[in-house]
């Protein structure tokens, strides 16, 4: 019988490492051998499993409920659930090679969009969405497009309609992602609510750490862009957060209220254990804003997905 390793797993069933550990130990969903080593390794077997679990959770099921049906009931219940549009066996497993590599989406989202050809860039991210972890689609797919149209537009060799447009598209199949995140079992340690402050109308890195968040199996609440600190403490108290991370992009400082002084009013509405970071255009943060807000500047997205895996114990 053939073995996988989590990595391999965890890109062949869209569920992120610690969304399958997570499974096994809290609910005994899976049962994975160990190599010689300890490393776990899934059976095809297993990867089915895994399979059906993730599209079930998707579909709105509890993961606390479905964990532990034999393989036919969550066949029967996958069957139901969508009228028999997956009757039959699940894809044939054959290796994580048949995915389509992060940058290959990269390179035809990029030309697609510089074309003007939206149905063809429309239909790559949708692929790309659907395919890859989220923590790939973040970092490796839609931060890297972010980043290369931006230096076009700045060199003149893109319109900043096109910018735009690539914001506007690629807004709605994250906001679908994190659709998707919410009617799963994210039950943890950790929850965080993410907001932009007043003023900042800049939401693409607030959704990206969403996507992180989603990797992650975090709790986290997204609240969206251009709230008053009032507004973002209220739903963190409401929610029990452990952390609120307010998302400000380069342009923020310029024609809005200052960050350190957003901090320190957000800090006086929150319960002195909630944690505050602030992610993206940070070098206006303050030393005795840091002390004194309790503030963890968080520059770049690789940054938070460290940080995340840490706290998670991955």
């Amino acid at each position: 019988m053939k073995y996988y390793n989590i990595q391999t797993v965890s890109q062949m069933c869209g569920l992120s490492t610690h969304c399958i550990r997570a499974w096994e130990k809290r609910y005994g969903a899976i049962r994975p051998a160990r190599s010689d080593n300890g490393r776990r390794l899934y059976s095809e077997l297993e990867l089915n499993r895994l399979l059906m679990l993730g599209k079930l959770s998707s579909l709105g099921n509890s993961i606390s409920l479905i964990a532990n049906l034999p393989d036919d009931e969550l066949e029967r219940l996958l069957e139901k659930m969508t009228q028999g549009r997956t009757l039959g066996k699940l894809p044939a497993v054959t290796s994580a090679k048949s995915l389509v590599e992060p940058r290959t989406y990269l390179n035809n989202l990029f030309m697609a969009l510089n074309a003007y050809k939206l149905d063809i860039f429309t239909h790559e991210l949708n692929k790309a969405s659907m395919d890859l972890t989220c923590k790939d689609f973040a970092l490796e797919v839609v931060a890297a497009l972010f980043r290369k149209v931006g230096e076009y537009v700045h060199d003149g060799r893109m319109s900043i309609a096109q910018e735009h447009t690539l914001s506007a598209i690629t807004k709605f199949f994250i906001g679908r992602r994190i659709a998707q995140h919410y009617r799963s079992d994210t039950s943890g340690r950790l929850k965080i609510t993410l907001a932009t402050p007043l003023g900042e109308h800049h939401a693409v890195g607030l959704m990206l750490a969403s996507l992180l968040m989603a990797e992650h199996n975090v709790g986290f609440i997204y609240l969206g862009e251009n709230l008053p600190e009032e507004s973002i403490a209220d739903a963190a108290r409401a929610t029990k957060s452990d952390v609120v991370l307010l998302a400000i992009s380069p342009a923020y400082g310029s024609r809005n209220k200052n960050i350190n002084d957003v901090a320190l009013t957000l800090r006086k509405a929150l319960p002195a254990t909630t944690e505050i970071w602030i992610g993206g255009s940070v070098s206006d943060i303050r030393m005795s804003t840091i002390r004194e807000a309790n503030v963890t500047p968080i520059d770049h997205l690789s940054m938070l997905d460290k940080k995340l895996a840490q706290l998670v114990g991955g």
